[in-house]
């Protein structure tokens, strides 16, 4: 699984880009640390597989961490391509939806509540860090 390379990339080369964003380069020890906080995010919230998360994420470091994390609990991740709706994808297993809190996407509340679909509005901020062995 990729998300126990980057942890093990994060123990041997910490220091080391793992991604350059906007050419701002983020080392493996904080792209560890991110998903680990992400996963405890989500563990707490009962967010765990089988199933499918959608995410309507613009960021695209945000978007590698969160469906790390999710990928890493046993759920299959799918990008929510702008402009289009939860129920355009068409997936009847889809268990709930992830949208970063104070990112603006315009109806996906509303899609989401139509559908009967859980939507969380994700801050990372306070959250407590899940290894991969938890």
């Amino acid at each position: 699984m990729i998300t126990a390379d980057i942890f093990d990339w994060a123990e041997r080369t910490p220091d080391k880009a793992a991604i350059v964003y906007d050419g701002a380069p983020l080392s493996y020890g904080a792209f560890a640390a991110a998903i680990a906080v992400a996963r405890g995010y989500f563990a707490r919230r009962d967010c765990a597989g089988p199933g499918v998360a959608a995410l309507a994420i613009s960021n695209l470091v945000d978007f590698w961490v969160l469906s790390l994390a999710l990928r890493s609990l046993g759920l299959t991740t799918i990008a929510v391509p702008p402009g289009q709706t939860v129920g355009e994808l068409g997936l009847p297993n889809l268990s709930f939806v992830v949208a970063r809190h104070g990112e603006p996407s315009p109806g996906l509340e509303a899609g989401c509540a139509a559908q009967g679909l859980r939507l969380l509005s994700v801050d990372l901020g306070g959250e407590t860090a899940l290894g991969l062995d938890a």
